[in-house]
């Protein structure tokens, strides 16, 4: 399934209008967000990130959920860790990175 698919899946999922959508992203027409999701329009990197945030989910969950983007890592699992570390509370995320420096 391609990023654009994912993205409009999970908005419906979280029940987000185009209307609501546009609003929060700060977009004058909500026809904006279909040309956006429909690949009328390109994205800028900070408005990938709202979107994905939109729909619940960071831009390394959006590209390791979709077929079409470029995947960051030299390996599928990589992603799965960077997501996991994302999820980590502050303090706890602070200490794995300082192992992971320190290796």
């Amino acid at each position: 399934m391609n990023y654009r698919a994912v993205l409009q899946y999970k908005l419906k999922e979280k029940k987000w209008n185009n209307r609501d959508i546009a609003k929060d992203m700060g977009w004058k027409s909500s026809s904006t967000v279909s040309f956006k999701l429909n690949g009328q329009r390109d994205w800028s990197d900070d408005e990938l990130a709202r979107m994905s945030a939109l729909a619940g989910m960071t831009v390394v969950e959006l590209a390791a959920a979709s077929d079409d983007m470029p995947n960051f890592f030299r390996r599928p699992e990589s992603a799965e860790g960077a997501i996991l570390l994302d999820r980590l509370p502050e303090k706890e995320f602070n200490a794995v990175m300082s192992l992971l420096r320190a290796l």
